[in-house]
């Protein structure tokens, strides 16, 4: 009798391999590299998205995140660069110190913390305000424009 590829003893080795692959330890088993922690209740509702934004600010210089870190009271957006999505260097030049962060912020936020800052930058000049400058200049790049989806589609 020949055999055919898809017989039943085919299918039988083939789920005796799935069910080994399950069966792996913990030990075994590949290690998140970025452990989540776990949340009780309702995790996310397309409203609870479109409340928040994804930003990428460019280039900041060390002094203008900490500023931003240290002044929480001022902008109220600290949250966002405590728990960045994602961090990266700014270019490729090794002397150059400044990094791009991708934030997720609430959007009525944002627009709070623009004007408080700027507010705020005119009350304190000098060079706390000079670092508070920086700050609101690298997410005002992309804070004031909100795209649509699609909007980064060649045209």
């Amino acid at each position: 009798m020949m055999k055919m590829p898809g017989s039943k003893r085919d299918r039988i080795a083939s789920r005796d391999i799935t069910f080994q692959l399950i069966q792996l330890t913990a030990a075994q088993r590949p290690r998140n590299p970025c452990p989540q922690k776990r949340i009780a209740g309702q995790v996310s509702s397309s409203d609870h998205d479109r409340d928040y934004r994804n930003l990428a600010v460019n280039r900041l210089r060390p002094s203008e995140i900490q500023w931003a870190l240290n002044h929480d009271a001022v902008h109220g957006i600290a949250y966002a660069f405590k728990n960045p999505v994602a961090v990266a260097e700014a270019t490729e030049d090794p002397g150059d110190d400044r990094k791009t962060y991708l934030i997720r912020v609430k959007r009525d936020d944002l627009a709070n913390a623009l004007d408080k800052i700027n507010e705020w930058i005119l009350d304190n000049p000098g060079p706390s305000g000079m670092q508070a400058y920086g700050f609101v200049r690298a997410l005002s790049r992309e804070g004031l424009t909100d795209r649509a989806i699609g909007d980064d589609d060649p045209r």
